[in-house]
């Protein structure tokens, strides 16, 4: 790849994830503005998200990164193998995390939360599912870097690998200030 298309790669992906950091800051700060606009949060006969499955998720998307981290690093140090499995580890661990968002929201539906059923709820639902769309993102990042690490390991460009990298982080970071202000 040359260094223009590296370049151009790189700053399409900071774009992108800036355009993505605006909409969850509106999100979040909507968020916000709602409870500090009530005198209770969440509203009185609304069950809080589980705060124990929130701490849970955080540290399976906080592990998920780390091993990422440990894979580009690896992969930088030309240590494929290391890559190969830390990459993987990363990729399952994403799974988790998802697979955690649907007890959170299972937990409020149980409950007979729905995301129409007020601003408490509406609000969880809707940074919830806008995550996991993103996650969901990543983890076709994940996957492409994955199978080139497992098939063809000398076709996968660095580039590709840290761009992944700054996504997959960036979810990660995403994920611990959503997480702060919903949960504390």
């Amino acid at each position: 790849m040359s260094k223009h298309r590296q370049r151009s790669a790189q700053l399409f992906a900071l774009i992108a994830m800036a355009s993505f950091g605006m909409l969850f800051g509106t999100f979040l700060l909507s968020f916000l503005l709602a409870e500090a606009r009530n005198a209770v949060w969440p509203p009185i006969g609304v069950q809080p998200i589980n705060s124990v499955y929130a701490i849970f998720a955080t540290g399976i998307i906080a592990a998920s990164s780390l091993l990422y981290w440990n894979a580009e690093t690896s992969l930088y140090a030309g240590n494929a193998k290391n890559a190969r499995w830390s990459t993987l580890g990363a990729w399952l661990l994403a799974w988790a995390f998802i697979a955690s968002q649907y007890v959170t929201l299972g937990g409020l539906w149980a409950q007979g939360q729905s995301l129409s059923s007020d601003i408490y709820s509406g609000s969880v639902h809707v940074l919830i599912g806008l995550h996991v769309i993103h996650l969901v993102g990543g983890l076709g990042g994940l996957t492409y870097v994955l199978a080139k690490l497992f098939f063809s390991p000398n076709t996968l460009s660095q580039t590709a690998a840290q761009i992944v990298g700054w996504f997959w982080h960036f979810l990660g970071a995403l994920w611990v200030l959503i997480f702060l202000v919903m949960v504390l």
